[in-house]
């Protein structure tokens, strides 16, 4: 059951947002037949690292022309030393954060309950036919920082941007699910076949509109033309069996 949570809770791991080394699959565990998803605030330093992080790769989200909110302070405008926290963080809890920046945020995300049952249901059948990963819990952390969304495939963990009067760069629903896709497949998909940022993406959008698109009305594809290739061999193959379209496709496009 959605649980949203308006306390300040602890330990938030930042996204890895490039493709990882290539590595065979682990062995999925077994589907969990009741997750969750927690929706919550950020703590102080959950939200500091997360900006910091964030900061770290500007250089990437602008030459991928990403929009990224930042703080107006200055100190947060560019990227700094790691060994400067301290001086970062009095800053920030002093001069930043604000506890209450997020209450608007957390209200409109409530919608996602009348859509989360089904949104399960399908990624357990994604699950048992190829082993889409599936986590007890995800977590939804809100941010008023970054891109507009990231996820950390180690504990199911979700950073979603909203603004302090709570408003999404598309729609909340939209973005949970494509994260929590982003999440399933990131094993199984991404790091077994290698995957190109872009190529990544874009699997991830032709999940999100074919299997969920009539629980996400105007769920749009994002516009980037990079990775587009990959849309003939899901058609050819079909989502009931996403690793095999994936095989054609690396196949005809050998991997570096």
């Amino acid at each position: 059951m959605l649980r949203v949570v308006r306390g300040l809770l602890l330990s938030l791991a930042f996204l890895s947002a490039g493709c990882a080394r290539p590595a065979p699959p682990a062995r999925p565990a077994p589907a969990p037949q009741g997750s969750r998803v927690i929706i919550r605030a950020p703590s102080p330093d959950e939200e500091l690292d997360y900006l910091l992080g964030t900061l770290s790769k500007l250089t990437f989200f602008r030459e991928n022309n990403y929009t990224v909110a930042l703080p107006d302070h200055p100190t947060f405008r560019e990227p700094h030393p790691a060994g400067d926290r301290g001086r970062l963080r009095a800053l920030f809890v002093g001069e930043v954060f604000r506890p209450d920046a997020y209450a608007a945020g957390l209200a409109a995300l409530t919608a996602f309950e009348r859509i989360r049952p089904r949104v399960l249901e399908r990624m357990r059948a994604m699950n048992r036919r190829w082993k889409l990963r599936l986590y007890d819990r995800y977590q939804v952390v809100l941010t008023l920082y970054g891109p507009g969304g990231s996820y950390d495939p180690r504990r199911g963990r979700i950073v979603l941007l909203t603004t302090r009067d709570g408003r999404f760069k598309r729609p909340g629903s939209h973005t949970i699910v494509h994260e929590m896709v982003h999440l399933g497949i990131q094993g199984t998909i991404v790091e077994r076949f290698r995957l190109t940022h872009w190529e990544k993406e874009r699997v991830v959008d032709l999940i999100c509109l074919r299997r969920f698109g009539d629980l996400l009305p105007g769920y749009r594809m994002q516009p980037n033309p990079r990775g587009r290739e990959v849309d003939a061999y899901v058609d050819r193959h079909g989502l009931a069996d996403l690793p095999a379209a994936i095989v054609a496709y690396v196949k005809d496009h050998p991997r570096p």
